[in-house]
């Protein structure tokens, strides 16, 4: 399992973490006991405490396996399951607490080693979950995953978040990217292909970081490169716009023109009509009334 009760001190520890130089003379002799919520058949058991034993991380073959703690033999206690992703990002989480596990982690040509790391093991001994918290609509929150909590340096940040992607189109990278690095956290993409089947080890000690410095600049230059678009967009528009402006002003002279000519044709046609009226008139009067024609003119 991922973490343990030490019964000498009552702290709860990281199985990684427990090989933190100084901590302790040898964390194999510490007597381990199993938290409640580790084991879903406890009450079954009808037992005070489970013996657990500490496994450190080691290399086996060509991967690394993770620390962790195993029930001892003797005991039927069934640990609690847990998902393939959730198995992996303990996984990874358990090797980066190794103190002197062989891990690297690389940025473009930078190689930086596990001890180069400023990691803050006293914040993750005295808090059972690192959470980084984003509001979404109202009282409602997404909470992200378990994080590495550093001594906060310029380069690295606040800590480390781990990312595994699920898919090689993750559709949230950006977003995801943009979150952590927005709140001060160096990033770490791990491929779930980089762990073995079962999940407990990982088949490289190289793993790709993006510093929060590195993250921070990636996201001005990115918003630069949007804000250009958009002012672009904005150039564009306003050039459309006055074209729109111009076709206005020829409809409003067209329309006049045509206004013009339509009245200008009225008037011609009245004239010609009042002419032609005028003319007849002038016609009846010159002619005179005309005698009515009777039955004496045939006799």
């Amino acid at each position: 399992m991922w973490d343990a009760t030490n019964k000498r001190t009552g702290e709860r520890i990281y199985a990684g973490d427990a090989w933190t130089p100084g901590l302790y003379d040898d964390p194999h002799k510490e007597p381990w006991i199993s938290p409640k919520d580790n084991i879903i058949n406890w009450d079954e058991l009808k037992i005070d405490e489970i013996p657990l034993e500490l496994v450190k991380g080691h290399l086996r073959k060509n991967y690394l396996v993770r620390s962790f703690f195993r029930i001892k033999d003797g005991f039927n206690a069934i640990s609690a399951p847990e998902s393939e992703e959730h198995k992996r990002k303990k996984t990874i989480l358990s090797l980066l607490l190794t103190h002197d596990a062989p891990i690297f982690l690389v940025y473009d040509t930078e190689v930086y080693p596990l001890s180069d790391i400023p990691i803050d093991r006293k914040k993750i001994r005295n808090e059972k979950l690192i959470e980084v918290r984003k509001e979404i609509l109202g009282d409602s929150y997404k909470i992200t995953d378990i994080c590495i909590p550093f001594h906060y340096s310029n380069y690295w940040g606040n800590g480390l978040a781990i990312e595994i992607k699920e898919s090689e189109k993750d559709e949230h990278k950006s977003e995801k990217e943009e979150f952590w690095f927005a709140r001060g956290y160096s990033l770490l993409w791990v491929e779930k292909e980089d762990f073995i089947e079962d999940g407990y080890g990982l088949k490289n000690e190289y793993l790709s970081v993006i510093p929060n410095s590195i993250g921070l600049f990636l996201l001005r230059k990115e918003l630069d490169y949007k804000l250009e678009i958009v002012k672009k967009r904005i150039e564009e528009l306003k050039i459309i716009s006055s074209k729109f402006d111009n076709i206005d002003k020829r409809i409003d002279i067209n329309f006049d023109r045509i206004n013009d000519f339509l009245i200008a044709k009225k008037n011609y046609l009245i004239k010609i009509i009042d002419d032609a009226v005028q003319k007849i008139d002038e016609q009846k009067k010159e002619d005179g009334p005309k005698e009515p024609v009777g039955l004496d003119s045939w006799m």
